[in-house]
């Protein structure tokens, strides 16, 4: 093994040390973005293909297989669907009318197994409550959630075609808790830094966001020629 080489969705770093009981372990990256230690052996004989997200892919399509279709109308806890959207990356997103009135574009399975149920104000209601970061006295934190999911599920939001409107997403484990959110991130360093994602070209999700300054977030954006598209 070689600094470099691909196993399927793993390409080696370099070594990372021995177990316990002496295996050989090397630094993977992994196509999702993901830097893992694994077993060189398990890796090597194709026993390894992936730091987990591949079988993680299984079982979520294995669930989206065995959950009923959506009918226009239908509710879902605070959720009403409206209309289908496009398939994007494998994944049927609706329209729905949440009970606060606000419209809101999300994936269906997230909606039919009960992870999404509502645009967000449920949450809202309890961390003024729990937090205390209500709409006159919000956190930097608290807003920087709120203004990464508009842009993201909100077509009325003035940012939303270089987001939402070209598949960037908040993963569903952050879209209906900002409690998960914070724990992963943290809080912000300083008033100089905003949520960015490490990687342009995926959402956010855990892994792939961080708390930069402007000029690291200048640093790190798409070249002009794809802004647009």
């Amino acid at each position: 093994m070689r600094p470099g080489q691909r196993f399927e969705r793993l390409t080696a770093i370099r070594p990372s040390g021995r177990t316990r009981s002496g295996a050989l372990q090397w630094k993977f990256s992994c196509d999702c973005g993901a830097i893992v230690d694994k077993h060189a052996w398990s890796v090597r004989n194709g026993k390894t293909r992936s730091c987990g997200c591949l079988q993680r892919e299984r079982t979520a399509a294995a669930a989206r297989a065995t959950l009923p279709p959506i009918e226009k109308g239908q509710r879902f806890a605070r959720l009403t669907a409206l209309r289908p959207l496009a398939v994007l990356r494998g994944r049927s997103r609706w329209a729905f009318m949440c009970d606060c009135g606000a419209e809101t574009h999300t994936v269906a399975s997230d909606v039919l197994s009960g992870h999404t149920t509502s645009c967000g104000c449920r949450l809202f209601i309890r961390s003024t409550i729990e937090h205390g970061e209500s709409h006159y006295n919000r956190t930097a934190e608290y807003t920087a959630w709120k203004n990464m999911k508009a842009r993201c599920h909100n077509p009325r939001n003035d940012k939303f075609s270089y987001y939402g409107g070209r598949g960037i997403e908040v993963c569903p484990e952050w879209r209906d808790d900002f409690d998960a959110f914070l724990a992963h991130i943290g809080r912000r360093p300083g008033k100089g830094y905003s949520v960015d994602r490490i990687d342009n070209s995926r959402g956010y999700e855990p892994g792939n966001v961080r708390w930069a300054t402007a000029y690291q977030q200048r640093h790190n954006r798409r070249p002009l020629s794809k802004r647009a598209s």
